[in-house]
C-alpha cells in the first residue's frame, strides 16, 4: 500500500517518436524523421527544484538539455538500426520493470486523473489552515487493547502514562503521546477530522487508521497566523492536491484489499497466533512442523498462502519490521498488506491497463532508455580504453593531485579556562613532564592514558592546534590555544610534510578519470559522425519563444519621495 501511494509519474526523458505529427510551433528540433518538442525539453526540468535566475540564464540551461536530447535522440536511432528494439537482454531487463510500469499507469488512472481543484476548495483549505491543534495519542494494532485502554482513561486513568506504556508511535511515545501542534492535512483523515472535532480536555473513543487505532486526547486549539491567500495560492494548490490524491489512493487500495475476498482458515490462523504468543527471541520467528508449514493459511480471488509462505515472506523482514500476530485481524491485515501489490498489478490487468495508450508510451519510453544504455556500453564507450602506459604517465606528470596532506603529532593539555591553561603551560615551560601533567589534568579523556598525545592529524581534525603547531619546533610547548569552548596547551612531538601517494594507492583513481575522458571523447566523436549521416536542425528561436520574458520584468517602483 506505501509503495502505491509514494508512486511518482516517472520523470525520465521523454523522446519523440519516430513519424508523429506534432504542430510546427511546438518543434524545437528535428533529427531525422523525428521531432523534439518544447514539452520534451521542459520535461527534464522538476519545477520543485530547478530555479532560474533570468531570461538568459533559462534559454542558456534549456539550450544544453536541447543539446541532450539531440544526442539522446542520435544514440537511439543507432540503437534501432542495430536492432535493439528487438535485442533479449532488453527486452527482459525492460520485463522487470513492467509491474512497476503498470503501477505507475494505474496511479496516474485511478489518482492523479481523478482529482481537480478549484478556487472555492483552495479558499475552504486555506481557512482551515488558520486553526490549529496540540494532541496526544495512543496508537496500538489490537481492538480489543484500545477498548481496554478507553475504558481506563475513562475511568480516571493517565493518559501520558498510559500512552509511555502502551503506544506503538516511537515518535510520540516517550513523550506521552503528544504530537504537538498540527494543521489540518497533516494527520491521515480519520485522524484529523476526529481530532478537530473534539473539544479541549475530551479523549475520543478508539478511531481506526491505516496505522492501527488511536485514542485521541484534545489538549490544546488556537488560531494560526497565515500569509494573505493570493500570496500562497499556488502552494496550496500544490499541497491541497497532494492531500486529495493521497485520500483517494487511500480509498482505492483498500477497495482492491477488500474486492479480493482474503480470508483466512480459521484453524491454521489460531495456530499461527499460538505459536507467536511463545517466546521466539532466540529463533526469531516461531516454528512450525512440516505439516504445519503445509497447511492452507489464507486464500483469496488469485491463490492462496500456506504457513510456509507466510515465514518466507516474514523472512524477507528486517527482525525489527517482523509483526506480532496476537489476533485474526493483526494477521488477516499483515496478508492484505503483503498481497498489495499483486492485487493492484491484477487489478490493472482487468482493467486494461495494458492496452492504454499512456502504458504502451510508457513502456516505449522504457524500452527506448535500456536501448539507449546498452548501445552507449555495447558500441560507443567499448572503444574507451586506458593503457597501463597512460595512468603511469598521468601520474608522474600531475603528482599534485596526489599528495598528502601535511600533518602533525602533538601532545596535548585541555582545561576548561583560560587561567588553568597559562598555568600548565608556564610549569611546561619550566621543564615539567609534560605528558606527567596531560595524564593529571587533560579533559581528553580518550588521550589521557597516551599522555595527551593526539596521534597524526591534519588541519581539518583539529584546525586550532594545526596552526598552532605548524609554527612550532619539535619539543616547542605553546601558549593557551582556545579550542571549542575550552583551552589548549600542545607540545609539537612530530611534523610530516606532504608527501606524494604511492602508486598503486591511486592507480585506480587515475584510471577512472582516463576512462571518463576518453568515453566523453569518443562518445562526442562518435555523434558527430552520426550528425553528418541524419539530418539534425535547431530551431532556437522557437525555444526562446517558449520562455515567458515578463516574469522576469521587474515591477515599475510605484512609490514616490516627498
Amino acid at each position: 500500500m506505501k509503495r502505491f501511494l509514494m508512486l511518482l509519474l516517472s520523470g525520465g526523458v521523454v523522446l519523440a517518436i519516430a513519424g508523429c505529427q506534432k504542430a510546427p510551433k511546438d518543434v524545437v528540433a528535428k533529427v531525422g524523421k523525428s521531432y523534439i518538442t518544447i514539452d520534451d525539453v521542459n520535461s527534464k526540468f522538476d519545477p520543485r527544484w530547478t530555479r532560474f535566475t533570468s531570461f538568459e540564464d533559462e534559454l542558456e540551461k534549456k539550450k544544453k538539455k536541447l543539446e541532450q536530447l539531440v544526442e539522446d535522440k542520435l544514440i537511439l536511432t543507432g540503437a534501432y538500426d542495430a536492432g535493439l528494439d528487438k535485442d533479449s537482454t532488453v527486452l527482459a531487463t525492460v520485463g522487470k520493470s513492467k509491474d512497476n510500469l503498470i503501477l505507475n499507469v494505474l496511479y496516474q488512472q485511478e489518482v492523479v486523473d481523478k482529482v481537480s481543484i478549484t478556487d472555492d476548495d483552495l479558499m475552504d483549505y486555506y481557512k482551515s489552515l488558520g486553526e490549529e491543534v496540540r494532541a496526544r495519542h495512543i496508537l496500538v494494532k489490537d481492538k480489543s487493547l484500545a477498548d481496554s485502554l478507553y475504558k481506563a482513561i475513562q475511568s480516571g486513568a493517565d493518559f501520558a502514562e498510559l500512552a509511555e506504556k502502551f503506544s506503538e508511535d516511537p515518535g510520540s511515545k516517550k513523550k506521552g503521546g503528544d504530537l504537538g501542534f498540527f494543521t489540518r492535512g497533516r494527520m491521515v483523515k480519520e485522524f484529523e477530522n476526529t481530532a478537530f472535532a473534539l473539544d479541549v480536555g475530551e479523549v475520543s473513543k478508539p478511531v481506526k487508521t491505516q496505522f492501527g487505532w488511536h485514542i485521541i486526547k484534545l489538549e490544546e486549539r488556537r488560531k494560526r497566523e497565515q500569509p494573505p491567500f493570493e500570496q500562497q495560492k499556488d502552494k496550496l494548490r500544490q499541497q491541497l492536491k497532494r492531500i486529495r490524491q493521497q485520500e483517494l489512493a487511500n480509498a482505492f487500495v483498500e477497495k482492491v484489499k477488500e474486492n479480493a475476498g482474503v480470508q483466512l482458515n480459521p484453524e491454521t490462523a489460531k495456530l499461527v497466533i499460538n505459536k507467536f504468543a511463545q517466546d521466539t527471541s532466540k529463533t526469531g520467528l516461531p516454528l512450525f512442523s512440516d505439516e504445519e508449514s503445509s497447511k492452507t493459511l489464507m486464500s483469496y480471488k488469485y491463490g492462496s498462502w500456506t504457513v510456509s509462505d507466510l515465514i518466507e515472506g516474514l523472512k524477507r523482514l528486517p527482525p525489527y519490521r517482523r509483526p506480532k500476530f496476537s489476533s485474526e485481524a493483526d494477521l488477516l491485515g499483515y496478508c492484505k498488506d503483503a498481497l498489495i501489490q499483486e492485487l493492484l498489478v491484477k487489478y490493472a490487468e482487468e482493467h486494461g491497463v495494458e492496452d492504454s495508450p499512456e502504458y504502451k508510451k510508457k513502456l516505449t519510453e522504457t524500452i527506448e532508455r535500456e536501448m539507449l544504455r546498452k548501445f552507449k556500453n555495447d558500441e560507443i564507450y567499448s572503444k574507451a580504453k586506458v593503457t597501463e602506459d597512460e595512468v603511469r604517465k598521468y601520474y608522474d606528470e600531475h603528482q599534485d593531485e596526489f599528495m598528502t596532506p601535511e600533518q602533525v603529532n602533538v601532545r596535548e593539555i585541555q582545561v576548561a579556562t583560560a587561567a588553568e591553561a597559562k598555568k600548565l603551560a608556564k610549569q611546561a615551560k619550566a621543564g615539567a613532564d609534560f605528558a606527567k601533567l596531560a595524564e593529571e589534568h587533560t579533559l581528553r579523556t580518550s588521550a589521557k592514558s597516551r599522555g595527551g598525545e593526539l596521534g597524526f592529524f591534519t588541519e581539518a581534525r583539529y584546525p586550532e592546534l594545526f596552526r598552532a603547531a605548524k609554527n612550532m619546533k619539535p619539543g616547542d610547548i605553546s601558549d593557551p590555544i582556545p579550542a571549542g569552548g575550552k583551552y589548549s596547551v600542545i607540545q609539537l612531538i612530530e611534523r610530516k610534510k606532504p608527501e606524494v601517494k604511492q602508486f598503486n594507492l591511486v592507480k585506480k583513481r587515475i584510471e577512472n578519470k582516463l576512462l571518463r575522458q576518453k568515453k566523453e571523447e569518443v562518445l562526442k566523436k562518435w555523434v558527430e559522425e552520426q550528425k553528418k549521416k541524419v539530418k539534425v536542425r535547431i530551431f532556437e528561436d522557437r525555444l526562446a519563444n517558449s520562455i515567458d520574458r515578463s516574469k522576469y520584468e521587474k515591477s515599475p517602483d510605484t512609490s514616490s519621495t516627498m
